[in-house]
């Protein structure tokens, strides 16, 4: 019943058919999923792993009566300001066209950009873990980096308040399996090692000094992971709905962290005390 219940609680977005595109006949910008009444001042950007996301920090800001433009390609590697490569040209045309429309509309004041990395860098962990994926060209992950620096240098350079985020930590087999193994299915339940996580990682926190120095980066793994441990569940609840994506509970952890940089959580307390004086 245990297990049941912490499963129950990894559910993707409601809106994750209907929010995500893909293919040569891709939602066209200006008509993506938003998400709340009032008016629009939130875009967010990137893969597959950006639709959790997107729900969770529009339900943060729903309060606020702040609208939120979703942009998600699925499987869409960074390939901002270069031409398309192969069977990502779909991806890199969705890619120009969303960034042009955050980039070119006034009322966006908030951009949030989230990619699955670590993959496009160096390849997915399934299969291979523990082992380290390295199917990526050296020529092709440096492309797929300059394009991920490129997006957020890009709509911070146009006055939007970027906020990178990068990718959860990767699990080592499904929750399903881990909370089979764990002795305590509503305590904590342990997800990839950290020090793999770590290594997995390097490439990406060690080039972070690239970023325009405006652009904030919220980095999950201090979200989720301690020295030791990741977790793949705590308090009964699980974080994941497979091995990569977060659920939309684990979600709300990164949204809330999002809100703190924002300025916006920050806003909303200082009017709400205005508001009792």
């Amino acid at each position: 019943d245990a297990q049941v219940a912490v499963l129950e609680s990894a559910k993707s977005s409601p809106r994750r058919a209907q929010c995500i595109t893909r293919g040569p006949d891709y939602v066209k910008p200006a008509d993506a999923c938003e998400y709340n009444d009032g008016a629009l001042s939130w875009a967010t950007f990137g893969d597959s792993h950006n639709v959790e996301l997107t729900y969770a920090l529009a339900d943060e800001l729903k309060g606020q009566h702040a609208k939120v433009k979703h942009f998600s390609f699925s499987g869409c590697v960074p390939t901002y300001g270069r031409a398309a490569e192969g069977s990502f040209e779909d991806c890199s045309h969705w890619t120009e066209e969303a960034v042009a429309y955050i980039a070119a509309n006034p009322d966006i004041r908030h951009g949030v950009v989230t990619y699955r990395i670590h993959a496009h860098l160096f390849g997915g962990h399934e299969g291979l873990y523990p082992a380290f994926p390295n199917n990526v060209d050296a020529a092709l992950r440096e492309a797929r980096w300059k394009s991920y620096v490129g997006v957020s240098r890009y709509l911070a350079g146009k006055g939007k308040n970027v906020i990178l985020v990068l990718q959860a930590p990767e699990l080592p087999k499904s929750l399903e399996n881990l909370l089979f193994q764990s002795s305590d299915q509503r305590g904590e339940v342990a997800g990839m090692k950290r020090a793999w996580w770590d290594e997995r990682s390097k490439y990406v926190m060690s080039r972070l000094n690239e970023l325009p120095a405006q652009v904030q980066v919220v980095d999950a793994a201090n979200i989720f992971c301690d020295r030791v441990r990741c977790l793949a569940a705590n308090h009964g609840i699980g974080y994941y709905f497979d091995d990569d994506h977060l659920s939309v509970a684990g979600a709300r952890l990164v949204a809330g962290e999002i809100m703190k940089r924002s300025g916006t959580a920050f806003a909303a307390r200082a009017h709400t005390v205005a508001m009792h004086k």
